[in-house]
């Protein structure tokens, strides 16, 4: 049984800076060797706390930790100088498990689920486990990786806006729901940080075909993931 619903843990993490959406950005600055702090950068407007950086003299892990009008900085320092050089940012990797036909889970799930888990074992509210479709037949343990997720502002509403429809090609299964969660590491290296539960309204099968979740639109009243 599954009910859809945002997790309520969800809830309280947004408050504590627990996610980042921003879409990845690639932008030039510049650092001296040991810095933390990243100069003329070409452009700040959609650089946000908590996106991971990469590039050349950039440590590995290293996130924005600080922003400016003009600058920012490192959670960790530079291994070299940078002269302009080119910095990938991204936010948090946001992926959708499927739940099998019929899930295990006492009491099913809704918004107590805080975590993805480790993908095996039995099914807890920290741990889809058994309860996910298995590996094989259009389906891959962990599920489909959402691409260019941000975060958007209306009216007092914030939405999220995912780019692309989840889908599973060459597919035969059965799924009843689908889990959607943050894989990053975050909030002192925790991972698979349940978002929401999204129920099928009852068990959708498909047989050598493609299995397609269409996302709502990306307004302030019909986004998947909406707080206000």
């Amino acid at each position: 049984m599954a009910t859809t619903a945002v997790c309520n843990s969800f809830k309280a993490e947004i408050l504590a800076g627990g996610h980042c959406f921003q879409s990845p950005q690639v932008v030039t600055g510049t650092a001296t060797s040991g810095s933390y702090t990243v100069t003329s950068v070409s452009a700040m407007a959609n650089i946000a706390v908590g996106m991971t950086v990469s590039g050349t003299s950039i440590q590995t892990g290293s996130v924005v930790s600080a922003t400016t009008a003009t600058t920012f900085t490192l959670s960790l320092p530079t291994t070299g100088t940078i002269t302009a050089g080119t910095l990938n940012m991204s936010g948090d990797v946001f992926k959708i498990a499927l739940i099998i036909a019929a899930p295990t889970l006492s009491g099913g799930y809704g918004a107590n689920q805080t975590n993805y888990g480790t993908g095996t074992g039995t099914p807890t509210q920290a741990n889809l486990g058994t309860d996910e479709l298995a590996s094989g037949s259009g389906y891959t343990t962990g599920g489909f990786t959402l691409t260019d997720v941000s975060a958007v502002s209306s009216g007092g509403v914030g939405y999220l806006s995912f780019s692309v429809n989840p889908s599973w090609s060459a597919a035969t299964f059965s799924a009843s729901a689908g889990l959607l969660y943050n894989a990053s590491s975050r909030l002192g290296g925790v991972t698979n940080r349940c978002v929401g539960i999204f129920d099928f309204g009852g068990v959708q099968s498909v047989s050598s075909g493609v299995f397609s979740l269409i996302i709502p639109s990306a307004t302030s009243t019909t986004a998947l993931i909406r707080i206000s």
